[in-house]
């Protein structure tokens, strides 16, 4: 992963809402034992979409210990907090320094999580210059997500807590909120998928367009603008019994599934479930204590209704039937994903179904793979 380590400080992670996907694909496709040719089409697909960012730019701030809350937000500080955290990774160890400042943080609406995604695909294969990156761009980027989020049990700022020092052990806490909620009534069903794809759906208080041009970070913002009490109604519909994380991750997961099906070749689709598995991945290696996870949990599903709402509200779904699908297994999925040049960003989301194996996402992946095969890429 040379390549990884030759980037790292050339890109940075975002340019007026491009993305750099680079390293993360190129790790899926490493995850995926992709050979060399695999690696070099990857490579060389996305390197002429990094003409979109321009290099990173030098700042005259020092970001240590001391100052880095300062300057969350600052996009211009990237450069600055990347050499900040390989400085504590290198000092305090990856793992460690990834615990520490996760802790600190709380949630941040950005790039529909994104940053996290890029920092646990980093934390799972101990790349310290992808955790550097992810948590700059975490910190950089930074969108507190807990404004939005007053009503609906996502009091507790992370900011509040005293953290733990680097390198120590920290015990965990349940705080799953209940709340009441009186103004929303879908159903007796209280899953996500419930209140996603039958009352937000018909509800006209969310008809109209919002306008094209603008990141679907600006599209987000503009809608919680303008409709943050409506939205907060129906993540407290959502949340009126109270639910484990466990059950949480579950309906957001099944939620994200439903959406996949709906919008196969929908990219901000795509970012929904990839975030969904990275959270999956903090809670199952106790990375956040479980309060924090809560906060984060009910970021991911505002975010989730909000790409809903924007990209249309389509449940038109194309199922595949599980019963009969070309590719009964994971193995032939991905063989077939890679012999026909498919566009290197969609690496991404069945890396994402891949990790969650079920039979649903392996439905999903047959369905993608199928979309692809009708708009092969020209070389």
């Amino acid at each position: 992963m040379d390549i990884l380590q030759d980037t790292h400080t050339l890109f940075p992670m975002e340019c007026d809402h491009h993305t750099n996907v680079l390293s993360r694909v190129l790790v899926c496709v490493y995850e995926f034992q992709g050979d060399k040719d695999h690696i070099v089409y990857a490579y060389q697909q996305l390197l002429s979409s990094l003409h979109l960012l321009r290099p990173i730019s030098s700042s005259p701030i020092v970001i240590c210990p001391d100052n880095w809350r300062t300057h969350l937000g600052n996009k211009s500080c990237y450069q600055s907090f990347l050499a900040f955290f390989d400085r504590e990774i290198q000092q305090h160890g990856l793992d460690a320094t990834a615990k520490h400042f996760l802790n600190q943080l709380a949630p941040s609406l950005h790039a529909q999580l994104q940053p996290v995604v890029h920092l646990t695909l980093g934390l799972e294969h101990g790349l310290a210059p992808m955790v550097s990156e992810g948590l700059a761009y975490l910190c950089s980027t930074f969108d507190a997500a807990l404004p939005w989020l007053s009503d609906c049990g996502g009091t507790g700022h992370a900011a509040n807590r005293q953290p733990p020092a680097i390198g120590t052990g920290r015990t965990f806490s349940t705080n799953v909120a209940q709340s009441n909620a009186t103004a929303v009534s879908p159903s007796n069903d209280s899953s996500l998928a419930t209140v996603l794809f039958d009352p937000i759906c018909a509800d006209p208080r969310f008809n109209g367009t919002i306008e094209g041009g603008r990141s679907m970070a600006s599209k987000i913002k503009q809608l919680l603008k303008s409709h943050s009490v409506l939205l907060q109604q129906y993540l407290l519909a959502w949340m009126s019994e109270q639910k484990s994380i466990d059950c949480l991750i579950d309906e957001l997961t099944r939620a994200c599934l439903g959406l996949i099906e709906a919008n196969t070749m929908d990219e901000p689709t795509h970012h929904l479930l990839a975030s969904m598995v990275a959270l999956r991945t903090l809670y199952r290696t106790q990375f956040l204590p479980d309060d924090l996870m809560h906060q984060w949990l009910l970021t991911q599903a505002l975010v989730m209704m909000c790409t809903f709402i924007i990209q249309g509200r389509r449940t038109a779904f194309s199922h595949v039937d599980s019963a009969y699908l070309e590719y009964t297994n994971w193995d032939q999925c991905i063989h077939a994903f890679f012999a026909f040049h498919s566009p290197p960003v969609y690496t991404l989301a069945i890396r994402s179904l891949w990790k969650l194996d079920d039979p649903q996402s392996l439905s999903m992946a047959n369905a993608l793979i199928h979309a692809l095969k009708q708009h092969p890429i020209v070389d």
